[in-house]
């Protein structure tokens, strides 16, 4: 029997490695894309009144929300670098030049100060980046497989003609950030001119500098019948950005100018393009310093072409409308070109455009300021959520050891520790309100919900805790698979804006699922004693394994090794069997073959219906033993991060440190609990077996662990406190 099911699995591995790859399309050669990058564009500058030309464009093509996560703090250097990578990247400035353009004090040549760096001749390449190993230094720490200049390498290795225009020089300094969206490997642009004749000095502004709009019109004309790929860079709004601090007026003054400008640029551009075979996409590498500041960093990525008709934006990066990733932008760009792109350097996946007659624009500005807002508020709620947790379960020992009139006081405290992670819940559902109503809500809702579920339970605070994990649970799993509606607008959910995850059960639901679905199975043995319990509890752990592990509702990797795990465990414990290594190591090689049929089949679909499952063992088959050890890196490095940074770590020392309190004092009383709620301890044990392995897997494994243990300190607590004379006595 085992030698089939080895057989079996082999041949399931070698159906895995050579399922045929779909036939791409001849390279597009004939086509025309032009890509106008416009710096620190917010989709709230978009408006019929002062970019009307953007907006037709919006009417006539597709618009998204571009989330923009970099190796570095999101800058411009790092958003122009990641684009052209299809990958993260960032940490360093871009030194770009002309071949013929001097550098320094004038000594040097672009071509000749190139050469004399990389020991590469730059041949007849028009547009060098001077600065390569720089970047590739700083990138050296972060252990990712990032090319800088993927795009352009590829295009170039596909005979596609590629361009770069503009700069973003201001005040003398020379600042050539596209250079690094159109550059090869080696640092270099086939044609192209970001010199100074790309733009001005003037005397009527306070930037001083600006982008040379007829100059950069008369090089496209030269270009209109050539097929390829033209890079513009747009940059006033970037000079803004960095140009001194003027009045108030003044800056709105001078950025409706911009706009104007900018919009009038792209109307002469767009009226010389035939959008049934030629592209046109205006992409925004990094937003605005003030937007920055108010946690909203969207960007607006309008696209105009074939396959781009009066719809909005998606990928299979972040399976939500509206919502792609900058690393998806060099994808699309080779898409177009029907150009496969090296799968073994690059994460995003191709842009697609799908159907949508409502009012696009009102709607990605509804949906930036909705997120913003859970941005903005999302620190202060789950800040002051982790200091109550701490405040009220040191208050819970405190009225265990020393005061124990407290009882009915600790009690209520502690069943606001598990209705607020239900009350962030269904605030997803609530639209865009002042950040001050928000907070007001949340608080209001908590307060009415605890006072409600205690009278509903007259008093009985532990069954008002179960009754409040059970329906968590149960809205938990209606949204799960109504898309996570609620979940992606939580502040207990994830932010898109920052990349970290975009569809699914982030890890903090993750751990509330687990936590709530172990304490309801205990709970259930310890109130039902009939044999068939147990096949409830079966079928209830096995949908929840489903929810984290289906791919169709958003495949949580690191859950789904978890939960199983822990739900199997517990079930063995609340059978009544007891746990040996041979039965340990079965589980855990049946969870371990269960996860690897589950990445098998994940490989073996296309690219864009992959999870990030199927994508990472895809890497791992292309990149080898090297490539696993890297994402375990990167894995142990975000938690070693979060430990050190995030609040969580602090609850959960904190739940930790009253266990071990509870282990000793008062004395007898796990010994009482054990003995008088067997079903509930094995439970409590289920639940702390999930936080540890949660914490050791998970990326963010400390946050997991922490809102998987609420589930854990808050009925032990209160049963503590429910039979304190009870304990006081023996």
């Amino acid at each position: 029997m085992k030698k089939r099911v080895v057989i079996m699995g082999l041949v399931l591995i070698m159906l895995g490695w050579i399922t045929p790859a779909f036939a791409r399309e001849p390279i597009n050669s004939s086509g025309k894309l032009t890509v106008l990058v416009i710096d620190k564009l917010a989709v709230e500058d978009l408006n019929p009144a002062v970019t009307p030309s953007l907006c037709r464009l919006i009417d006539k093509g597709s618009l998204g929300l571009c989330s923009n996560r970099t190796l570095g703090k999101g800058g411009s250097e790092d958003g122009y670098l990641t684009m052209g990578a299809g990958n993260l990247a960032g940490g360093a400035a871009i030194c770009g030049f002309n071949h013929d353009e001097r550098t320094g004090k004038g000594i040097q040549t672009g071509a000749q100060f190139f050469e004399n760096l990389m020991g590469v001749d730059p041949g007849s390449h028009e547009v060098l980046l001077l600065n390569l190993p720089e970047i590739q230094t700083a990138m050296m720490k972060d252990k990712v497989t990032t090319r800088p200049g993927m795009l352009g390498d590829t295009l170039s290795k596909n005979n596609v003609d590629v361009h770069v225009l503009g700069n973003a020089d201001i005040n003398g300094f020379n600042y050539r950030p596209a250079v690094a969206l159109a550059m090869d490997f080696y640092g270099r642009v086939a044609h192209g001119d970001v010199g100074i004749a790309t733009c001005e000095e003037v005397e009527d502004s306070f930037i001083t500098t600006r982008t040379n709009y007829g100059y950069l019109l008369e090089q496209l004309k030269h270009l209109q019948n050539s097929p390829g790929i033209r890079i513009v860079d747009l940059s006033d709004l970037a000079r803004m950005d960095k140009a001194g601090v003027a009045s108030p007026e003044m800056q709105i003054r001078e950025r409706e100018r911009v706009l104007k400008d900018i919009d009038q640029f792209v109307a002469k551009v767009a009226g010389d393009m035939d959008f049934s075979q030629d592209m046109l996409m205006v992409a925004v590498p990094s937003a605005a310093m003030v937007k920055v500041q108010e946690k909203s960093t969207f960007t607006p990525l309008i696209i105009v072409g074939p396959e781009f008709k009066q719809g909005v934006l998606s990928s299979s990066t972040t399976r939500r409308d509206y919502i792609v990733a900058n690393t998806d932008v060099a994808i699309t760009i080779l898409d177009y070109f029907n150009i496969e792109p090296p799968q073994e350097v690059v994460i995003g996946q191709p842009i697609r455009s799908s159907a949508d007659n409502q009012d696009r624009l009102e709607t990605a500005q509804q949906l930036t300021q909705k997120t913003a807002m859970i941005n903005r508020v999302r620190v202060t709620l789950v800040k002051g959520y982790v200091l109550l947790q701490i405040i009220f379960i040191c208050f819970a020992l405190f009225c265990i050891l020393f005061k124990p009139r407290f009882k009915e006081t600790a009690s209520r405290l502690l069943l606001a520790m598990v209705v607020i992670p239900f009350v962030f819940l269904i605030m997803g559902a609530i639209p865009a309100v002042s950040d001050g109503q928000y907070m007001l809500i949340a608080v209001l809702a908590t307060i009415i919900l605890n006072i409600a579920t205690r009278k509903l339970f007259k008093g009985n605070y532990f069954k008002g805790l179960l009754a409040i994990s059970a329906l968590t649970l149960i809205i938990l799993n209606i949204d799960i698979i109504n898309n996570s509606s609620l979940i992606k607008n939580s502040v207990l959910g994830y932010d898109p804006m920052s990349g970290a995850r975009y569809y699914g059960i982030g890890n903090e639901y993750v751990g509330v699922l687990m936590g709530t679905s172990i304490l309801l199975a205990a709970a259930l043995t310890q109130k039902i004693k009939r044999p068939y319990i147990l096949g409830l509890i079966t079928l209830l752990f096995i949908s929840q394994t489903y929810m984290l592990a289906a791919p169709s509702l958003g495949a949580q990797s690191d859950g789904m090794i978890t939960a199983p795990i822990a739900f199997i465990v517990t079930l063995i414990l609340l059978s009544g069997h007891n746990l040996n290594p041979k039965l340990v190591f079965s589980l855990l090689g049946a969870v371990v073959a269960s996860v690897l049929a589950f990445t098998i089949f994940d490989m073996t679909r296309p690219a864009e219906m992959q999870t990030h499952i199927g994508r990472a063992a895809h890497q791992i088959y292309q990149g080898g033993w090297q490539e696993a050890l890297l994402i375990m890196a990167r894995k142990a490095a975000m938690n070693m991060k979060l430990i050190r940074y995030t609040i969580w770590t602090r609850v959960f020392i904190a739940i930790l440190l009253a266990l071990a309190v509870l282990v000793y004092r008062p004395v007898g009383a796990m010994k009482m609990i054990r003995d008088k709620y067997p079903p509930l301890f094995k439970g409590f044990a289920g639940i702390l077996l999930a936080a540890i392995i949660g914490g050791l897997i998970n990326d963010s494994g400390i946050v997991c662990a922490a809102t998987t243990s609420i589930y854990l300190i808050t009925p032990l607590l209160m049963l503590i406190l429910h039979n304190h004379n009870e304990v006081t006595e023996k």
